[in-house]
């Protein structure tokens, strides 16, 4: 496609759905490693990662169930395998996320490189070198991360450099792990802290969500029966009258979340968040966006 032709000069009205964060839901999906109970994933987004995901999953033997809703039930009671192979990490990168998860539960996981046997620097070191501070004992052999453990034990780690799926890797693996872990230089990504309340909703002890400093409290064992769908951050957004366009922005400060408008007196509209709001948001002018919680 080269290009899109838009014809404007219509009054937009109607309603707008919009699933779940991918970010959000792909290490979410990793996280249910960890659980001991089946656990119910709703409003995942229809996209070819979540569908790689799954897929992989499936190969480690994960019970999957999809409703028309893309709520997913997940099952890793079942697993059988601890391997991510190349022919799936390569097209998608995240899969390096079951790394953490895997080797906390059940003490080994074989995890493709992203790049295979490619010479060059490895973009998960610091995935790596944190697991061995955290007693690993890791070998790269032939593009493959091949780590084991009787079980991780929590240290204080100061990461060389922010990274999104690093933090979520250490994360998920210290949910298990014996003591306490302090993790300084973490990523601070909705995304992230997204993932340590679902860790949380199942049994973990996280504190600092929201900051560069996680400090996470190893339990035994982390499950979650629920036949409720746990939401990924969703939106419903009804649009009455929009001339001219409205620009929204959202910015996340620890659990609550702001919303602000340019020219709110312009429009009018509702948002439907998954986490607790702030009451009402203030702009510049009188007539205010009603801000709801799920």
């Amino acid at each position: 496609m080269d290009k899109l032709l838009i014809k404007g000069g219509q009054r937009l009205n109607g309603e707008v759905r919009i699933s779940g964060a991918k970010n959000a839901a792909l290490p979410i999906l990793a996280a249910t490693i960890l659980s001991d109970k089946p656990v119910t994933v709703g409003n995942i987004p229809h996209l070819h990662d979540i569908t790689t995901t799954m897929e992989l999953l499936g190969q480690m033997g994960v019970g999957l169930m999809v409703d028309e809703k893309m709520n997913i039930e997940v099952n890793a009671n079942t697993i059988d395998k601890y391997e991510a192979p190349y022919e799936l990490v390569k097209t998608m990168r995240a899969s390096i996320l079951v790394l953490g998860p895997l080797l906390a539960r059940f003490g080994e996981a074989h995890v493709s490189l992203p790049g295979g046997c490619a010479i060059g620097s490895r973009p998960v070191d610091i995935h790596i070198d944190s697991l061995i501070k955290m007693g690993a004992d890791i070998q790269v052999d032939s593009g493959y991360i091949h780590a084991y453990t009787k079980r991780l034990k929590g240290c204080h780690l100061v990461l060389d450099k922010i990274t999104v799926t690093g933090t979520e890797n250490i994360l998920m693996a210290a949910t298990l792990a014996d003591g306490i872990t302090i993790i300084e230089n973490a990523a601070k990504e909705p995304e992230v802290s997204d993932l340590a309340n679902f860790l949380n909703a199942m049994g973990a002890k996280i504190s600092g969500i929201g900051t560069d400093i996680l400090v996470v409290e190893g339990v035994e064992r982390a499950g979650l029966n629920s036949k409720i769908p746990i939401p990924v951050f969703w939106m419903l957004c009804w649009l009455n009258y929009v001339k001219p366009a409205p620009t929204l922005q959202l910015a996340r400060t620890g659990l609550n979340w702001i919303c602000t408008a340019n020219n709110p007196n312009r429009y009018q509209s509702a948002l439907r968040l998954t986490r607790r709001s702030l009451p009402i948001c203030k702009p510049s002018s009188q007539r205010s966006i009603r801000l709801l919680t799920a």
